[in-house]
């Protein structure tokens, strides 16, 4: 047993910490939420200090089937807000997310259902 590369380092989401990856069956993976990292010395990653600590809204779909990262835009409001370190599973063909810290590290408390749409993009509810 070893390690594969699963996809081209040029197409991969941006580099995040506390972002969620959930596995949607089949050979699809969802990666959610997260706050950026930037390089740090000696080849270290930190919390993107620059960008205030963003946090992250990306939706990104993995399918190792057609070995490619897509990003999944939504179809409208509503959506949850940017997030790190929250919850996230699949549960009846959506993807769940909840809690987590939000803009300023507050802390979030509430849960939002996603479901694919036949389009491509995402179908967020409260």
């Amino acid at each position: 047993m070893g390690w594969a590369q699963l996809h081209d380092t040029e197409a991969t989401p941006s580099g995040s910490w506390g972002h969620t990856a959930t596995w949607l069956g089949g050979s699809s993976l969802l990666l959610f939420g997260g706050e950026l990292l930037t390089p740090g010395p000696l080849g270290s990653l930190r919390a993107d200090s620059a960008a205030g600590g963003a946090r992250l809204l990306q939706l990104e779909l993995s399918s190792s089937s057609e070995q490619r990262w897509v990003r999944v835009p939504a179809t409208e409001e509503p959506e949850p807000a940017p997030r790190r370190q929250h919850a996230a599973a699949a549960w009846d063909g959506q993807l769940v997310v909840t809690g987590g810290l939000g803009s300023g590290g507050a802390a979030v408390g509430d849960l939002w259902s996603m479901v694919p749409t036949a389009n491509g993009r995402a179908q967020w509810s409260p």
